[in-house]
């Protein structure tokens, strides 16, 4: 049943790469926005944790709950009304697990979870595309979106060779964007009622422009690492010297 619903008459992620590997890399508390990141990577096939290591889902983490929550704040009651937190919440979470989303495994990815894994999952550049493997694309999601949503474009991106960053922008325009803290952001109604006031427009391009030029940087090693877990660290240790600041491309829906 689920796989019928997600059917595709042609193959979903192409490319000459051998695998996606896919990294999650939570945000800080001020600079960098949370942050998925595909890359083409290779599987050492005498690693004894090739056995343990699994494939990416759609939802950072199975998060299809959190994602319907704030799909419901914005189209039926607020986060903060009675009627979401004791009818609404409870009926999501219900409903995640039985979501397809929920269970449906990335075509030809890795997740790369601890420092294990990266024993066995390495960077690794198609021969294929030697030209074009130093582009970085930094990926920003659109209106209500997350950074989960667009998993499949990013991914095939990456089967071609480039280096991936999607981020979950925190300038309020995500349905729900979880923050360093353990809370989390739901998208922000005006004040004015207006779906598309300038005023407050213009200030979440200004914060989606920041994250963007953090992003690129950090991804560079222009940026401090604080926070970073020793996987973390391992995998882009291994990126970053193979990218340069005149290879970055933007990419996203806004």
């Amino acid at each position: 049943m689920i796989a019928n619903l997600f059917y595709s008459p042609r193959q979903l992620i192409v490319g000459d790469a051998q695998l996606v590997g896919v990294l999650d890399i939570p945000g800080t508390h001020s600079d960098r926005p949370p942050i998925r990141l595909y890359f083409p990577a290779t599987v050492d096939e005498t690693i004894n944790t090739k056995k343990k290591l699994k494939q990416a889902r759609y939802f950072v983490d199975n998060r299809a709950a959190y994602v319907l929550q704030g799909f419901a704040h914005i189209g039926f009651a607020r986060h903060t009304t009675k009627f979401h937190r004791f009818v609404l919440r409870p009926l999501l979470w219900l409903l995640s697990f039985i979501f397809p989303p929920r269970w449906l495994k990335i075509p030809d990815t890795v997740l790369v979870r601890n420092i294990d894994d990266t024993k066995a999952v390495k960077y690794a550049t198609p021969k294929s595309l030697d030209k074009q493997y130093q582009n970085l694309v930094v990926f920003s999601h659109g209106l209500t979106g997350t950074g989960e949503e667009n998993t499949v474009l990013c991914t095939s991106l990456a089967k071609r060779g480039y280096v991936v960053c999607s981020i979950h922008h925190r300038d309020g325009s995500s349905s729900r964007v979880p923050l360093s803290d353990g809370s989390c952001l739901f998208y922000q109604h005006f004040p004015t009622g207006e779906d598309y006031d300038p005023k407050h427009r213009l200030e979440q391009v200004n914060v989606r422009a920041q994250e963007f030029l953090y992003s690129t940087a950090f991804m560079m090693g222009l940026e401090d690492d604080h926070g970073l877990t020793d996987h973390a660290q391992s995998i882009l240790n291994q990126i970053r010297p193979h990218l340069r600041s005149d290879h970055v491309v933007g990419a996203g829906f806004r």
